[in-house]
Order: structure tokens, then sequence, then C-alpha cells
């Protein structure tokens, strides 16, 4: 990404900037082998090259389940799991001067990062949850996710895209629900808030009949 010539565009950081939207190595070989496919017309954040990091992030997510697994004690676990994260942050934001951190590349800098923000959060809720035992309604909330989360995902993006094509007039449902109701009522930044907090506990409202029925998808 930083010193392989680009056809048609030249070196990295020489003749265009680092990462630039449309002159990267990766946006140039998803335009050859996936052009008319691609989510934004140009390039797409989950292309070819962009996989491969990607898949990082899954070891990432493997690996804490296998350290999640073994004899260790469990303040040992979260220690660690803290430990590794704050490290993890730290290097992401070293790396971050040399290869930025970029979502939609899934730059490793990002990669990084991001495991060290999400094993730090794990860390946490692990200990509160696991080791402290510190159980309620709250955790319910978050348990009717985790335990379907790739329903969730599924049915979260399934409705969004009805509500972004389906049309109430000159409106899509979505700007309809948008300006008639949190709108008129809110500033900009915070009617958007409201909008995606209404629909998380949309989808999560879906999710929670599966909960109740003992329905959960798996892989």
């Amino acid at each position: 990404m930083r010193y392989v010539p680009v056809p048609g565009f030249g070196i990295p950081t020489h003749d265009m900037p680092l990462l630039d939207p449309d002159r990267n190595i990766a946006a140039w070989l998803d335009r050859k082998l996936l052009m008319g496919h691609l989510y934004e017309g140009t390039r797409d954040p989950e292309g070819v090259l962009s996989t491969i990091p990607a898949l990082a992030t899954c070891l990432a997510g493997l690996l804490t389940g296998k350290w999640l697994r073994t004899a260790n004690s469990a303040a040992k676990k979260a220690v660690a799991m803290l430990a590794v994260g704050v490290l993890a942050i730290l290097v992401g934001k070293t790396w971050d001067v040399w290869f930025p951190i970029n979502k939609k590349l899934w730059t490793s800098s990002y990669v990084i990062f991001t495991a060290g923000l999400a094993l730090i959060c794990l860390a946490a809720c692990y200990w509160v949850v696991d080791v402290k035992r510190l159980r309620g309604a709250w955790t319910k909330v978050i348990l009717v996710l985790g335990t379907n989360a790739i329903a969730a995902y599924f049915f979260s993006e399934f409705v969004a895209k009805l509500i972004e094509n389906i049309h109430i007039g000159s409106m899509t449902i979505q700007q309809f629900i948008y300006w008639r109701l949190f709108a008129p009522f809110a500033s900009p930044a915070n009617a958007s808030l409201l909008f995606a907090l209404s629909y998380v506990a949309f989808c999560w409202g879906a999710l929670a009949l599966l909960y109740r029925k003992r329905i959960f998808i798996k892989i």
C-alpha cells in the first residue's frame, strides 16, 4: 500500500497522497476484478486486499476465545486481556504515524488499534459479569443481542435496505421517520442520535422474540 506503484497513478506518497481513496493499490485491484460490483462505485470497503487484514481481526478474536478457555484463573485472564489491549492501542497508534488507521481499507494499524479497544472492553465486561457476577436486567439487554449476533446483523441490514428503498410519497421510509418523528423536536445531531437509538431498540425487540423462544442462529 505504501511502496507498490499503482498503475496509471504512480508511487504512493510521491505521485499522490498515501491511501488516496481511488488511487491506491486496493481500489485499483478491485476495479480490475470486481468492476460493476463495487459498493462505492470506484472502490469497495470490503474488497480483495482488505480481506487479508480483516482475517487478522477474526484471528484476534479466535485467539482471545482460546485464551478465555484456558485453565488460567479468571483474574489472570482479565488482567492479560487488559494488558494486551493497552499494548495493542499503543502499537496501533504508533503504527498509524507510518501507515494510517483506515477502516475502509482495514489497514494493519486499524486491525491492531481496534483489537486493543475490543480487548479492553471485553476485559471490563468479563471482570464485571463473569468474575464479580454483577448481573441483572442490564446484562439481559446485552445478552439478547449477543446470543444472536449474526441474526441481529442480518436483520439490521435487511431492514435498513427496506426503509432506504421503499417510498412514502417523495420520501423514503427512513427520511419520513427522521423528518416527521425526530427532526421537529431536536437539533440535527440529536435527531440523528434519536433515530439511531430507536432503530437499535426496534432491532432489539425483534431479537428479544427469538431469545424468548430460545432460538439461536449460529454458524
